[in-house]
């Protein structure tokens, strides 16, 4: 959910991967809060969150922006405004079923008006993205109202079994490979994951966090690390410092 306005929250919602497998529906709507009003992509109205009779928002009653392939699913990373209210960017990660390890990382812009998606696959240096797996991320940076400048994004990855987090540059047509901030080698169990940027990152201040540590979990989950350590980055990309807990954690998402 984001505050794109003072009245106006958007809502974007999918399943589970694992659980949804080749039916994954990724849905929009919009919460209009000075009159409580659900409105979906279509206009509809579909219910009021003052009404005391109000049941909750259905998936199934919300448009579908993206539904995968048959034989295919997608991971929903991180959305944001692009130029208006009315254009929405999403960032998600595709794979085939039971391989999640060897999807890639997708740029959606999706415009609400004519309900149209434009889809770009982002690459490193012209070769696509290997294995950005459940526990990589891809993330906008954008200002305290969810808009991106529309320059870059930070992503993590593993590629021949070393992982790193990286900046990304767009130029309105594709995704480059900008500036790597670490790299270090996944073969002494170190994973570097979820490279967020703080909200309000494109107006200054912090640019970056991300998580350093230990992975012990079972293939492609996200519940077991060791040693979990937050590096931060400044406006200008150099580290301010990191902070961490030298423990074994559990269950942290």
């Amino acid at each position: 959910m984001i505050s794109v306005q003072d009245d106006v929250l958007e809502v974007t919602a999918y399943f589970h991967p694992v659980e949804a497998k080749d039916q994954q529906l990724l849905a929009w709507c919009r919460i209009m809060t000075n009159t409580g009003d659900v409105v979906v992509e279509d206009g509809r109205r579909i219910g009021n969150i003052y009404d005391p009779n109000f049941g909750g928002i259905s998936v199934s009653d919300m448009i579908g922006i993206l539904r995968p392939e048959k034989g295919h699913t997608f991971r929903f990373l991180d959305v944001a405004k692009k130029q208006h209210i009315d254009q929405s960017v999403f960032l998600i990660a595709k794979a085939p079923l039971e391989d999640y390890a060897s999807g890639n990382y997708y740029y959606l812009v999706r415009d609400h008006l004519s309900m149209n998606t434009h889809e770009i696959e982002i690459t490193a240096h012209g070769n696509t993205l290997p294995h950005p797996t459940y526990w990589g991320g891809a993330y906008f940076v954008s200002d305290r109202r969810y808009f991106w400048n529309g320059n870059y994004i930070f992503l993590s990855r593993e590629q021949e079994s070393f992982w790193q987090v990286e900046q990304y540059r767009f130029n309105g047509m594709s995704f480059t490979a900008d500036r790597v901030l670490e790299r270090c080698s996944g073969s002494q169990g170190l994973v570097l994951a979820r490279p967020l940027p703080p909200l309000g990152s494109g107006e200054g201040g912090l640019s970056v966090i991300y998580q350093r540590g230990s992975y012990y979990g079972l293939p492609y989950s996200f519940n077991n690390w060791r040693d979990m350590h937050w590096p931060m980055y400044d406006a200008n990309l150099m580290p301010v410092f990191t902070t961490g807990i030298e423990e074994e954690i559990s269950e942290i998402f």
